[in-house]
């Protein structure tokens, strides 16, 4: 397996339970395991874990690229019930930027490659709302003349 180098989410993440890693195409990745307390239908993960962590997986991708987000729209399909106890793979990317529009993309995928529940999210770099806040991924805009916008 390639080195996978780790990222820092919001802490958010932590209570989720995930552990983010930059994948060298650019995407974030991580698995986790979902436990009891976050069960929706009977063991099964709740609908809003698995939002949660697209999310997080999605927003952390913009941040891994230099874009302070917050997230302005989140689609989601949810395709196959999420099993509790279960290691799954989440994965975030960024698929294109518009001004200070970052467009994002991800998936919750089974065990057996079946894609569980895929999203796509609007992110919006917003750096004002971030002034004076040290973050780990924090680092300047591809675009600076974008953010003005």
């Amino acid at each position: 397996m390639a080195e996978r180098t780790p990222v820092v989410g919001s802490k958010f993440s932590g209570w989720l339970g995930i552990q983010f890693y930059a994948a060298s195409d650019g995407s974030i990745i991580g698995d986790v395991i979902l436990q009891p307390d976050q069960e929706g239908p009977p063991l099964y993960a709740h609908g809003g874990i698995s939002a949660s962590l697209l999310d997080e997986a999605m927003g952390t991708s913009a941040w891994r690229a230099g874009y302070k987000v917050v997230a302005a729209n989140l689609n989601l399909n949810y395709r196959h019930p999420v099993p509790l106890g279960v290691e799954v793979h989440i994965r975030g990317h960024v698929e294109s930027i518009e001004g200070r529009k970052v467009h994002t993309s991800g998936s919750i995928i089974l065990p057996d490659g079946t894609v569980a529940v895929e999203a796509t999210g609007l992110f919006i770099h917003a750096p004002h709302i971030f002034e004076g806040m040290a973050f780990p991924l924090s680092a300047p805009a591809q675009d600076d003349e974008a953010s003005e916008e």
